[in-house]
């Protein structure tokens, strides 16, 4: 719900009416908006990100590209739940993404490890792990608004499925492995 209608669009009057129970009962667990945010952070998002972490990259990596597709998608849909948490400009948006942030610190120190790790290895230059999750989350919230620049600018055009397809894919890969090689690639050169 907070993704088709964001956090001030959506109502515990209006959720508990979904889902088919009082308004009581959805406050007995919830008393307010507020608790329901940061029971949806600590026992949905950070749960479904922590989890895909341990696991082969194409369960990480199929979640980021449908959230790319829905972002290149020529269409009116809502931005979807990671859309509309980035996304959010209604009042409190920064201390609902301060307690996601803080939520996801271990998920955060648990890639800049690996990340320091690769770079100790010499797999990769020096990088501040904060910038990789930066560029990503910059990523996937400004692609929703740039299909036109991207078709002018980069030749792209989103209303091919094929293309969309291949550019999805294309940026996935880059935004969770960069430009280093590929195992099937081969060593650099």
């Amino acid at each position: 719900m907070i993704g088709d209608r964001g956090f001030e669009g959506t109502s515990v009057r209006g959720l508990a009416q979904a889902l088919g129970v009082s308004h009581g009962t959805v406050q007995r667990h919830f008393a307010t908006k507020r608790e329901l945010w940061e029971a949806l952070v600590d026992e949905v998002l950070v749960p479904n990100i922590v989890t895909n972490r341990g696991n082969p990259r194409e369960p990480v990596a199929q979640g980021l590209a449908g959230e790319i597709a829905r972002r290149l998608a020529p269409s009116e849909q809502p931005p979807g739940l990671t859309g509309a948490i980035l996304t959010d400009g209604s009042p409190g948006a920064l201390e609902r993404l301060t307690y996601l942030g803080r939520a996801l610190r271990p998920f955060q120190r648990a890639n800049g490890a690996g990340l320091l790790a690769r770079r100790s290895r010499g797999e990769i230059r020096p990088i501040d792990p904060r910038a990789v999750m930066a560029l990503i989350g910059i990523a996937i919230a400004t692609l929703g608004s740039s299909s036109t620049a991207l078709q002018a600018i980069v030749g792209v055009d989103l209303a091919n499925d094929e293309a969309r397809a291949h550019l999805t894919a294309e940026l996935t890969d880059l935004l969770l492995y960069g430009i280093l090689p590929r195992a099937e690639d081969g060593p650099p050169a």
